[in-house]
């Protein structure tokens, strides 16, 4: 199998199940950080980011690049909470539909698009890398 017939399997996979992830999992595809067992999942996968955008010293309104951002949500939450510039890179339309329709519903704007983050070109610097769960696709 080459390269390019596996990321059309990883596409094919993540546009069929993301609505069903969505529903299931909630809007972050990763896991949490469970400090005291008592959170739900979903609050557990914000502390997550949380915790890592703490860990990683991002101040607001730095420019971030999500690589593997699948349905947007570590993008729209450093958007919405700490004003950063992201753009959010998915091999998967049907999770940039999905990341689009939530950023939208959260009243930020950061750019979703479709891309292959092994062959990216950028065209200007950012001030850090995001990748959270996408390293196994790579």
């Amino acid at each position: 199998m080459t390269s390019n017939d596996y990321k059309q399997r990883i596409r094919g996979f993540y546009d069929k199940t993301s609505p069903v992830f969505r529903d299931l999992w909630g809007e972050h595809l990763h896991d949490g950080y469970y400090e005291d067992n008592k959170e739900s999942k979903a609050v557990a996968q914000e502390k997550l980011v949380a915790h890592l955008a703490s860990r990683a010293e991002l101040t607001p309104g730095s420019r971030g690049l999500d690589l593997g951002c699948g349905m947007g949500a570590t993008s729209v939450w450093l958007a919405r909470h700490l004003q950063c510039e992201m753009l959010g890179i998915t091999l998967s339309p049907v999770q940039v539909d999905l990341a689009n329709a939530l950023a939208s519903k959260q009243g930020v704007t950061p750019t979703f698009r479709v891309g292959d983050i092994d062959t990216l070109e950028v065209e200007r610097p950012f001030d850090f890398l995001w990748m959270v769960g996408a390293l196994g696709h790579l």
